[in-house]
């Protein structure tokens, strides 16, 4: 457990630097055998005599093993590092002391903290916010070229509309035309009708 983070998910307000203080020594090194194991040591008056002579503290001594001299699962082990709070100075928005957390409320605070979503990376934003433009960009331009067939298919049928308008005025055009022709000939008819009647009322 990240001691630290828990207390920080707890206490949002606490500055880790002045409210309170999280410590963890590491692994701490414990014995398993019943004394401290001992190594010999020779003294200088042991240089030239015979072994089976040596007398401990004229020709040997016993001194204390370092760690690094010891076999590890033999005579010592290593025991799990525990975290701990060395300075608690937490207070709430009143001022007011807060409790320190029990071991309990620190370990389902570390819990629900892993349980969060884990933070992106700068180079994971900048790869999102790059997708996003491309996205946004793509659907810009789609948007664009819709644009430009709409605009093109209301232009058609414009189009479309006034080659319609221009038939049918030259259909009207064709049509008093042709009226006009009728009224010319039927104009003709009466007068020739009113010369001859002139002619026989005069004979």
């Amino acid at each position: 457990m990240n001691l630290a983070l828990a207390i920080m998910y707890l206490y949002p307000q606490a500055n880790p630097l002045y409210d309170f203080i999280a410590k963890d020594d590491g692994p701490m090194f414990h014995l398993i055998v019943d004394e401290h194991p001992t190594k010999q040591v020779l003294l200088p008056d042991a240089e030239g005599a015979d072994p089976e002579d040596w007398i401990e503290g004229v020709h040997f001594e016993y001194r204390k093993k370092n760690p690094s001299e010891m076999t590890e699962g033999v005579e010592f082990e290593w025991l799990p590092s525990v975290p701990y709070i060395a300075t608690w100075n937490v207070k709430d928005a009143n001022g007011n002391d807060v409790p320190q957390p029990t071991e309990q409320e620190l370990q389902a605070a570390w819990e629900a903290y892993q349980a969060l979503p884990i933070p992106k990376t700068p180079e994971e934003l900048e790869e999102e916010r790059l997708q996003t433009l491309e996205t946004n960009t793509d659907a810009a331009l789609l948007g664009v070229a819709d644009a430009y067939e709409q605009q093109l298919s209301a232009s058609a049928t414009q189009e479309e509309q006034n080659i319609t308008a221009m038939l049918g005025l030259t259909e009207v055009y064709e049509l008093a035309m042709l009226q006009q022709a009728v009224i010319e000939q039927l104009q003709a008819k009466i007068a020739q009708l009113e010369a001859s009647q002139a002619t026989g009322g005069a004979a």
